[in-house]
Formats: C-alpha cells, sequence, structure tokens
C-alpha cells in the first residue's frame, strides 16, 4: 500500500514538473512576450528544472519563425527517464502478495 502511494506522489511531482517544462517549450516555439507577467513565471519555475541541461547541444534551433528549446526537450525525456526508472524500482521492492486457492 504504501509502495503504491510513493509512486503516486513520484508521479504527480513529475507531472507537475513536465508541465512547467512543456509550458515553456511551447511559449518559446511561438514566441510569447517574456515580458508578460505569466510567461515569466513560467520561463522562471522551468528553468530551475532546465538549467541542468543547458548547453549540452549549442546553438539556437530555428525553423522559420519557431524557435525549438532543445534544452526543455533534453529536460522532458530525461525526467521521464529518471521518473520510469524510479516507479520500477519502488515496484522492485513492493511485498509480493499471494493467493491462497
Amino acid at each position: 500500500m504504501i509502495f503504491r502511494i510513493l509512486a503516486q506522489i513520484f508521479y504527480t511531482i513529475l507531472l507537475i514538473i513536465e508541465t512547467l517544462i512543456s509550458f515553456r517549450f511551447i511559449f518559446k516555439l511561438f514566441g510569447a512576450n517574456p515580458d508578460n507577467d505569466i510567461v515569466r513565471l513560467i520561463y522562471d519555475l522551468s528553468y530551475i528544472f532546465v538549467r541542468p541541461f543547458v548547453g549540452i547541444l549549442t546553438g539556437d534551433w530555428k525553423i522559420g519563425r519557431f524557435y525549438i528549446d532543445i534544452d526543455a526537450v533534453i529536460a522532458l525525456i530525461v525526467y521521464m527517464i529518471i521518473a520510469f526508472v524510479v516507479v520500477e524500482i519502488i515496484k522492485a521492492f513492493r511485498p509480493s502478495v499471494t493467493r491462497r486457492a
């Protein structure tokens, strides 16, 4: 029971982090105004989670007028992999339930 709760808490935290980074990616993709309060808040909150991946791939990725925030894409992928591994580890230590016939 406790393992299921831990997995749900971990997935909820991951969902919040992934949502912030996704909003950052979308705002940058379409060139949202960084002076807008909501956009600035999303950029500031998500930068905490994207910062470790800044500079892995250098250069701006632009396609036409769209800007691809590659650091955010890398962060999304890495956090998803980490979450999967952690939840699988939590599941591995979950006590198995044996049923009697």
